[in-house]
């Protein structure tokens, strides 16, 4: 066991602990959306509904700093959002992908809290996981009612 893996679940406390002090403002949940046909759009449709949390406590979420925005040439807009960080052991990040093979699904994020008191739905555009103790990703505002599914 390396000492990266000891401390793992050290970060993973310290994250919980964030929400129990307050500092966690925001609520996330995540729609999936799955198919069973072919591609995504196609044969019966599964809409499911979780919150996002680590260890069941609220996740950090916060906009994307100016100097991100910046940073990215274009990629990131003021409207962007950080979700994370998750710890990479506690959490199997591929969870978070959408797939169009055997795993066709769409992924929304209704993220509710200070000026979205009503929620606002998001999709993610990128991810980070240049850290050895943490995941986050990057998604955009795509409407403030419930998305509307391909088909």
């Amino acid at each position: 066991m390396t000492l990266r893996d000891e401390t793992l679940p050290i970060f993973e406390e310290v994250r919980m602990l964030f929400d129990d002090l307050g500092f966690r403002q925001y609520d996330v949940s995540m729609r999936v959306v799955s198919w069973t046909g072919e591609t995504v759009g196609e044969g019966d449709i599964s809409i499911v509904d979780k919150p996002l949390t680590v260890s069941g406590k609220r996740v950090k979420v916060r906009k994307i700093s100016t100097a991100d925005i910046i940073a990215s040439q274009g990629i990131y807009t003021d409207a962007d959002m950080r979700i994370g960080a998750f710890t990479p052991t506690y959490r199997d990040v591929s969870y978070f992908e959408e797939a169009d093979g055997p795993n066709k699904k769409e992924i929304f994020f209704k993220v509710t809290g200070p000026g979205m008191e009503n929620g606002a739905w998001f999709k993610k555009i990128s991810q980070e996981v240049d850290r050895n103790t943490s995941y986050n990703f990057i998604v955009r505002k795509t409407a403030t009612f419930p998305p509307e599914p391909i088909v």
